[in-house]
């Protein structure tokens, strides 16, 4: 990692665990997004006093849903941590709701997002989220923006 000149280049998860990564964290000057290791909001606190990352993959459902991921976002604001906000292999309605939260969150702290529902075959709600340019939207209506297709849901 350290032979890479590039300033400002991210190494994702380089290991399995936690305490793997913050040892080749602690011998690299790159900064490290965890992903895996960050399952509720005591992993990024402890990422943060280790100093272990300079980004995290945040992703909704492997925190526990909107509610957590937007305290743990709150943390990361206040804390200078970045992020990537997103779903991992969710539907259209999930995609949304990471998008939403991805809107709310300053350019400074928001390094990406992403619509895992694009490589999905079944669409299951209308008014999604979309992709623009290489940019994305969430729907600008009340609420989540999206309605279920009931008859593909069952």
């Amino acid at each position: 990692m350290n032979s890479v000149k590039e300033p400002i280049l991210y190494f994702e998860q380089p290991c399995e665990t936690y305490e793997e990564c913050l040892q080749v964290r602690q011998l690299t000057y790159h900064p490290i997004i965890l992903d895996e290791c960050i399952q509720r909001d005591g992993d990024v606190v402890r990422a943060q006093a280790d100093s272990a990352c300079g980004a995290i993959n945040l992703k909704i459902n492997r925190v526990g849903g909107l509610n957590k991921a937007k305290r743990i976002q709150d943390f990361c604001l206040e804390t200078g941590i970045r992020m990537n906000i997103e779903e991992s292999g969710g539907s259209v309605i999930a995609d949304t709701g990471a998008v939403h939260l991805a809107q709310s969150t300053p350019a400074t702290h928001l390094r990406a997002t992403w619509l895992c529902h694009e490589m999905l075959t079944v669409d299951t709600a209308t008014g999604k989220a979309r992709n623009q340019g290489g940019k994305t939207y969430a729907p600008e209506v009340p609420g989540l923006g999206v309605e279920a297709k009931m008859d593909v849901l069952g």
